[in-house]
């Protein structure tokens, strides 16, 4: 419900760029490969999956299309001593114009990130 919030109210954006590697196989996290079906194989296989973080081209991707609709980006990202995905999100936001991009180390996880976008949200009114 919190998600829904955010979103409707203070144009917050989830982009799923992280990578699922399960086996020989690679998947884009909830875009080539949904929750469920990935906890079927877990159930299955009885090992757990990696994670890859997303390259600075797949960061290009994502901000892209916000910069050329007039909006700045704020990323808030998973922990930078836990991930190369602060370091990937910095390369890629050095090839926009000064301040369009600003990239944020969570220094957290998950539920920790959501607040943050949350307290970030919330800032903007």
């Amino acid at each position: 419900m919190i998600e829904l919030l955010v979103y409707f109210y203070y144009t917050v954006h989830k982009q799923s760029i992280e990578y699922v590697i399960f086996e020989d196989n690679s998947f884009k996290d909830g875009i080539t490969i949904k929750p469920s079906r990935l906890y079927e194989w877990v159930d299955q296989a009885g090992k757990l999956p990696k994670t890859a973080s997303p390259s600075p081209a797949d960061f290009e991707c994502a901000f892209e299309p916000v910069i050329q609709g007039g909006d700045d980006i704020v990323y808030i990202g998973l922990s930078s001593e836990l991930s190369s995905t602060i370091q990937n999100a910095t390369i890629a936001a050095e090839g926009f114009p000064d301040g369009r991009v600003t990239v944020i180390d969570s220094r957290n996880l998950s539920t920790g990130i959501g607040l943050l976008v949350l307290k970030a949200a919330l800032e903007q009114l």
